[in-house]
């Protein structure tokens, strides 16, 4: 399930805040094993936008824990989507 992919993918990363980068989006920030990784998702459960990262990620995974193709354009809905980066 969703919850139990991030309550694993959480236990052993450091928090290291919320970011307020895109409006009406929802970022919470992860290091974890030399990696920094974005937790993101929109405000609104209605609402889907799309948002451009500032580097191409390294690794991207749906809600469910599967790795999606990689890219700096993310299209966001209320279902949280989890990019790392090599720190």
């Amino acid at each position: 399930s969703a919850f139990q992919f991030f309550a694993n993918f959480i236990a052993d990363a450091r928090w290291e805040g919320r970011q307020d980068l895109y409006p009406g989006v929802m970022l919470m920030e992860f290091s974890k094993q030399g990696k920094t990784y974005w937790v993101l998702w929109t405000e609104d459960y209605s609402s889907q936008m799309t948002v451009n990262l500032p580097k191409s990620p390294t690794v991207i995974y749906n809600s469910l824990g599967e790795e999606q193709p990689l890219s700096t354009t993310l299209g966001l809905s209320f279902e949280p989507i989890i990019v790392g980066w090599d720190d």
